[in-house]
This record gives structure tokens, sequence and C-alpha cells, in this order.
């Protein structure tokens, strides 16, 4: 039998990270468009709503490519990835029911924060588009917690199988 461990994140912990996080990458970005654009912003009615709209979009592209990444680089087929959401943690998810890879799980958790992150953020501060910059920290702090399940699976052998947790925000790695 093969020997499993748990890495599992309390739900609060992660919010709580999320939201200290998303002050400071909040704070560095503005400081950075504002040093590259100067001090105006247009922040209007206009801007909320299209603001609310691209994040929500951007949420959906997040835990799309979380699956994309779990079919893709795990070998997971598309019936074996689950998508919902924890009303109790207002927190979106993608689940592999499969066991896959540690090396795809990575690549299957950065995925989203890069491309609807950290690319959207650069290139926001490129064209100096406010609107962009803001959902790109959001989106990138909603990556949060997929960044601190990286951290904690780093050690183990990108060949080790994990799955994803049946009921905490987390997986179980099988070494062996």
């Amino acid at each position: 039998m093969k020997q499993s461990i748990e890495v599992t994140v309390d739900p609060r912990y992660m919010n709580r990270k999320a939201s200290i996080y998303t002050i400071i990458i909040g704070i560095l970005a503005f400081i950075a468009f504002f040093s590259i654009w100067g001090f105006e912003f247009n922040f209007s009615l206009d801007f909320l709503w299209k603001f609310y709209l691209g994040y929500v979009v951007g949420v959906i592209i997040h835990e799309a490519l979380h699956g994309f990444g779990f079919i893709v680089f795990g070998k997971a087929k598309i019936t074996e990835v689950k998508f919902g959401f924890i009303l109790k943690h207002i927190t979106p998810y993608a689940h592999c029911k499969v066991p896959i890879k540690v090396k795809a799980y990575r690549i299957a958790l950065l995925l989203p924060v890069i491309l609807t992150g950290i690319i959207p953020l650069i290139l926001a501060l490129a064209i100096g588009n406010g609107l962009l910059l803001a959902i790109s920290v959001f989106l990138m702090a909603g990556g949060i917690g997929d960044w601190i399940i990286f951290r904690k699976i780093k050690p183990y052998s990108g060949n080790a199988l994990l799955e994803d947790h049946p009921n905490a925000i987390g997986c179980i790695i099988y070494k062996g």
C-alpha cells in the first residue's frame, strides 16, 4: 500500500492571505501604473460595471484553465474534471477526480494565475489600461490559494501521484 500525505489549507487562512496579498499586489501595481501613466484614473459607474463583468469572466476562465491543465498536462478525461462553487467560503473550484502527477498538477495550479493575472497585469502597465490592471490584480489575488498549494507541494517528486482532496482545499500525495 502506498503511503499518502494530506496537504491542505484552512479556508479562513487562505482568505486572510488573499486579502493581504490583494492589498499588497494592488498597491504595487497601482504605484507602477501611476508612475508610468500619471495619476489619471477614470473611476465611474461604467468602470465598476466593466470591472465586475471582467472579473466574473476572468474567474470562469481561471477555473477553466485549471481544468485545461488537468486534461492536457495531467491526462485526465474531460468527464474526470468537475467545476463548482463553495458558497460558504466564496470559492469557485475546478476538481480533478483522478490522480495525476505532481508536475502536471503544478502546471494546472499556476496556469490560470499566469494567464489571467500576471500577463494581463504586464499588458495593462504597457498600454495604460486601468480597468485591465484592476481586474488582473484581483485575479492574481484570487490565485493566492493556488500559489499556497503550489508552495506546499514543491518538496514532492514531480512523478509522484497526487489527487485533489475530496473535501478540503488541497490534495493527497501518494509516495512509494
